[in-house]
C-alpha cells in the first residue's frame, strides 16, 4: 500500500518520508504496474500530497494496457534506470537515485535499450516539461 502522506501523522514511526521519497514511492509503483491504494487520510492530505498521488500522467504509466513491469537496464553507482513498455509502442523510463544526495543521471540510448528515436517528456517532480 503506497503510504503517501504519513509524515507526521503519528503512524509511522521516525515520521514518515519526504515528498521527494513519496513522489519516488509513487513512480516507482506506477512504473511498476502495482495497484495504487492510499494509506493516508484524504481528509487531512496536503496539497504537495494530492500533486503526488493525482498526477494523471503517471497514473496512465502505471494503468497502460499493456499491463507490463519494468525492468531495470542501468545501474551505477545508486544510480538506476528502469524501462517500461507502453501501448503505442511507447516507453516509460524512470531514473532511480538510491544515494543520500542528489545526482546527475547521464545515459545513452543504448544504455536505455532504445534503438530508434522518440520524443521525450519529462516528468520530474510531478510537473510536466517537454
Amino acid at each position: 500500500m503506497l503510504v503517501i502522506g504519513l509524515r507526521n501523522s503519528g503512524y509511522i514511526k521516525g515520521g514518515g518520508c519526504t515528498d521527494v521519497e513519496y513522489r519516488t514511492q509513487m513512480s516507482m509503483w506506477c512504473m511498476f504496474s502495482a495497484p495504487l491504494m492510499i494509506g493516508c487520510d484524504l481528509k487531512t492530505m496536503s496539497e504537495e500530497n494530492k500533486s503526488i498521488l493525482l498526477n494523471n500522467d503517471i497514473i496512465a504509466i502505471d494503468q497502460d494496457p499493456l499491463g507490463k513491469q519494468a525492468f531495470r537496464v542501468m545501474r551505477k553507482d545508486g544510480l538506476e534506470a528502469w524501462k517500461k513498455p507502453l501501448s503505442g509502442n511507447r516507453i516509460a523510463i524512470a531514473f532511480l537515485n538510491r544515494n543520500s544526495t542528489e545526482g546527475t543521471v547521464t545515459s545513452s540510448f543504448e544504455a536505455l535499450e532504445l534503438d530508434r528515436k522518440y520524443s521525450i517528456k519529462s516528468m520530474m517532480s510531478g510537473n510536466m516539461k517537454q
